[in-house]
């Protein structure tokens, strides 16, 4: 993998949980590493329901490997959060990973 493709800086998150002053649980994420990686946009589509335009993006993230990564961790970019819906490890070398990725609507971080 060429160092020079991977321009974006991206946060990998984790889940954790915490407890709140009531002492229920809560479900958040913390940043378990920042990496550098090359995002590509493949689809967008909007989804109109009940009168409420919400636009609906998925790409792809290409890493370097990165061990223990799951689909439960959500990745960072800028201001924007992306759910991971796939993680592929091309021929199994543990050299990188491409994401599947979908973006979390601003409302829903």
């Amino acid at each position: 993998m060429r160092a020079g493709r991977l321009k974006n800086k991206i946060e990998l998150q984790q889940p954790t949980a915490t407890k709140s002053n009531l002492g229920q649980d809560v479900l958040g994420f913390a940043t378990a590493a920042t990496v550098w990686g090359a995002i590509e946009p493949l689809t967008g589509k909007e989804i109109v329901e009940r009168d409420v335009s919400i636009a609906e993006i998925s790409g792809k993230v290409i890493i370097r490997y990165y061990s223990g990564i799951t689909s439960k961790w959500r990745l960072k970019f800028g201001s924007i959060y992306y759910e991971i819906k796939s993680i592929l490890n091309k021929r199994m070398e543990n050299k990188e990973l491409t994401l599947l990725i979908k973006e979390i609507p601003a409302g829903s971080v």
